[in-house]
């Protein structure tokens, strides 16, 4: 082992997180075709650690560390195939609760689930939070398992930040300072325990013509369903009590500049968007818009990015993301992965994320996008009641929005 570069603020706030709630996160993707063999898999795996820019691969640190360090992966620790099984998703949900491999070991591993009556496979790349950001775990995933060379997400240019943009990070940072935790509308309190996960898929087609007649962004459009489905949830327990009208989500938005798909670390600000569950479809939409469209004009990304990165901040920042780890009760997220893929000669259908919850936030509600197929997946609390049907409410929120004139 040898010392590589120092930890940044964000990623040592989520390597210690304490033992029993270690922050892995991932990329699933399903694919339709014949499994190969694992030595198959293992040796794609590693040629391309040797011969493809994939750092973070090779490197190991604990939750103590102040630099990383770095190590070589042993594949057969870390490339593997979960025992035979048809039952995808409730495999999934167990390699939720699965550790890494070896703590002296690089932080992340990959499993194959098989499903060989629906000739069927699920690819599960997970990596600590510490390690990679929800972008950098794409680019990075298909460097690894693509076949040929694969477009991942897109990356954001810099841009001089504008003094809008700076009051617009200062407000945002001093409300979600003071923001309650607004668990009653999730219907759960955070303890740690076992997380489930659910989904539904939509054409992506469907999502990008709703976009143009609301002259939004799919992002947009993803975060106005969010409202609706928060709100069918709003009125199906109002009944028991009251709720309230809006609550607030964390959104990460990914800075990495071009060359920088695959650094390590986490390449992450965040915003707090406001959801509002108690209005019409058409409202909803337009005031993500509008929010989104400030957070663009006036280049929030740049304005907060100096925040997270100065080292004279840093124990600041670190102290900031573990409490918003354990103030926020919803993450939401969205990651497009742009080209159509095949891995091992299959077609890939779709895509997903899985995170930890971590402590303290209750549900992560994140869209994946492939040419074809978007799929919501949803984490959640194992008790909170009724958040298996929040995909559908999510699908007839999208609903609404398509036929609200």
């Amino acid at each position: 082992m040898r010392k590589t570069r120092g930890i940044a603020a964000v990623d040592r706030a989520y390597l210690r997180a304490p033992h029993d709630r270690v922050r892995v996160t991932g990329l699933y993707l399903d694919v339709e075709g014949p499994s190969p063999d694992i030595e198959v898999f293992r040796a794609r795996v590693r040629d391309r650690i040797i011969h493809r820019h994939v750092p973070a691969l090779r490197r190991f640190a604990t939750a103590g560390s102040v630099r990383w360090e770095h190590t070589e992966p042993d594949i057969e620790e870390h490339v593997n195939v979960w025992p035979g099984t048809e039952d995808l998703d409730g495999v999934t949900e167990e390699l939720m609760r699965h550790p890494l491999p070896s703590p002296t070991r690089p932080l992340w591993d990959l499993w194959v689930i098989n499903a060989p009556r629906s000739r069927s496979f699920r690819l599960c790349f997970r990596v600590h939070h510490g390690l990679l950001d929800g972008e950098g775990i794409a680019h990075t995933a298909l460097h690894l398992l693509a076949d040929g060379v694969a477009k991942g997400p897109h990356t954001h240019p810099a841009f001089t930040p504008t003094p809008a943009g700076l009051l617009m990070m200062g407000g945002d940072l001093m409300a979600a300072r003071s923001r309650q935790r607004q668990w009653s509308l999730l219907a759960t309190e955070a303890h740690g325990r076992a997380k489930r996960w659910c989904y539904a898929d939509v054409p992506e087609s469907r999502l990008r013509a709703v976009a143009g007649m609301w002259r939004a962004t799919v992002n947009d459009v993803f975060l106005a369903a969010v409202c609706g489905a928060l709100g069918a949830r709003r009125q199906s327990a109002a009944a028991r009590r009251p709720l309230p009208a809006d609550i607030t989500a964390t959104m990460p938005m990914s800075v990495r500049r071009p060359g920088q798909e695959t650094n390590p670390g986490n390449h992450t600000v965040f915003s707090h968007v406001r959801l509002r569950t108690a209005v019409q479809p058409k409202e909803a939409v337009r005031d993500i818009t509008a929010y989104t469209r400030r957070l663009s004009a006036r280049r929030y990304r740049d304005a907060a990015l100096p925040l997270y990165t100065a080292p004279i901040l840093s124990p600041l920042v670190e102290r900031m993301v573990r409490h918003g780890l354990s103030h926020t009760p919803l993450v939401v997220s969205h990651v497009t992965l742009p080209e159509r893929l095949r891995c091992f000669g299959a077609e890939v259908t779709a895509a997903f994320r899985l995170p930890d919850l971590g402590q303290g936030v209750l549900w992560y509600v994140g869209l994946t996008r492939l040419p074809g197929t978007a799929r919501l997946a949803v984490v959640h609390e194992a008790d909170a009641e009724g958040a298996r049907a929040f995909p559908a409410q999510w699908l007839q929120a999208l609903t609404n929005l398509e036929q609200t004139p």
